[in-house]
């Protein structure tokens, strides 16, 4: 028997494969949870600004987005920020305030490519069309 290609397989003995029973409905809604899985991993695995990645787990978007408000309300802000590698470096308020805008556009970013991923499954007519629909590998 070969190897089952998911859990929602489940075997023809007539034919001697694997089939997945579910609906077009059910196969769409798959589909998007696992896009909605990928959209998360994405938005708080980290983002790249001005060659320093960040972290931007929920955690770290709010320590972000509250230092950012502190360094709008002080001109003479300065913070040394850990980076997602363990490294240092140190933000000015200006600087604060464009790593938060880069987040943002981050975190956009990963919404709109769901966006588009989510149209895409909507408008699939059959399993091998949803199939083909990924979230895309990460530019490392």
């Amino acid at each position: 028997m070969p190897l089952r290609p998911s859990s929602a397989h489940i075997f023809d003995y007539t034919k001697k494969e694997w089939s997945d029973p579910r609906t077009l409905l059910e196969l769409r809604a798959a589909r998007w949870d696992e896009i909605k899985l990928a959209r998360d991993a994405a938005e708080f695995g980290g983002f790249v600004w001005a060659g320093s990645r960040f972290d931007s787990d929920a955690v770290s978007q709010s320590r972000l987005r509250g230092a950012a408000q502190e360094a709008a309300q002080l001109p003479t802000f300065a913070r040394v920020w850990t980076l997602a590698d363990n490294t240092f470096r140190e933000l000015n308020a200006a600087g604060m305030t464009a790593v938060v805008a880069a987040l943002d556009a981050h975190i956009d970013r990963q919404h709109a490519l769901a966006r588009e991923l989510r149209m895409q499954i909507n408008a699939a007519t059959n399993a091998a069309q949803l199939a083909g629909i990924r979230w895309p590998d990460p530019i490392v």
